[in-house]
């Protein structure tokens, strides 16, 4: 019986980190930054504020104030790499060369990168 316990308290533990814990390795500095930017891209995702005013608020965050991460695949490295791509994404949204659904790849990508979840 006991085991039975144990596996289901296990279980409810996979479940929620799986849905919402953050991603080891990722440092205190890119997890907030990271939830910056995603801040940013929901309230351009809910039509709240246009490309180029997205845009401007993720390339005014201290990105480069932060230290670099030793590379791209490093979960610092990774935050780093999602939330450039998601800027140059809502650049090219702002000249229409890039989708609506095309940034909303690219902040689904970031929550994924900071483990939070896809819209």
């Amino acid at each position: 019986m006991l085991k039975r316990y144990i596996s289901v308290a296990l279980v409810f533990l996979l479940l929620l980190c799986s849905t919402g814990c953050r991603p080891s390795g990722l440092s205190d500095s890119y997890y907030n930054i990271g939830l910056k930017a995603l801040e940013i891209a929901d309230r351009y995702i809910s039509f709240d504020i246009t490309a180029d005013e997205a845009y401007e608020a993720i390339n005014a965050l201290p990105l480069s104030s932060l230290e670099k991460p030793d590379s791209n695949t490093s979960a610092d490295g990774n935050v780093h790499l999602r939330i450039f791509i998601l800027e140059s994404d809502l650049l090219l949204a702002s000249s229409e060369a890039k989708t609506y659904e095309e940034v909303l790849d690219s902040r689904n990508a970031l929550a994924k990168a900071i483990g939070k979840s896809s819209k």
